[in-house]
């Protein structure tokens, strides 16, 4: 566990580092290695990062069980669950796999009957996979 302001200092790095740095821990971040787990004023705002692994290490280890297209799968739906509809962009995006493996899942998940694809939403470009639940 360690805060963003002492990592720079500790790995000596300049000021003018800082956006490769900055970008590095945003990418930990996306890839799940890294988790902000506090944010600390003391004596200034820094946040504090732990491994994903030492912060949660159960779900970590299920996780890991899992075959690739099984949490592919799981993702894609918990994400479709949460925000109702997305672009096959925007989920390749957010999941962080190829086109392809998100157009398998969302075949799978409209063959369970639980989105629809190809949707058109008025004021929007394009069309949407779109979660079939009511939001209540």
């Amino acid at each position: 566990m360690v805060g963003c302001r002492v990592l720079p200092s500790r790995s000596w790095m300049h000021s003018k580092s800082r956006p490769i740095f900055d970008q590095a821990i945003a990418e930990l971040q996306r890839k799940l290695y890294i988790t902000m787990i506090e944010a600390r004023y003391e004596p200034t705002f820094t946040y504090v990062w732990d491994l994903l692994e030492t912060w949660l290490p159960d779900p970590v280890a299920r996780g890991r069980e899992l075959l690739r297209h099984e949490a592919v799968y799981r993702l894609t739906k918990h994400y479709l669950s949460v925000v109702y509809y997305a672009s096959l962009a925007q989920l390749e995006r957010v999941v962080g796999v190829p086109r392809v493996e998100v157009e398998e899942v969302t075949t799978r998940l409209q063959g369970e009957g639980v989105i629809d694809i190809g949707v058109p939403i008025d004021g929007l470009p394009g069309t949407w996979l779109v979660w079939k639940e009511e939001i209540t």
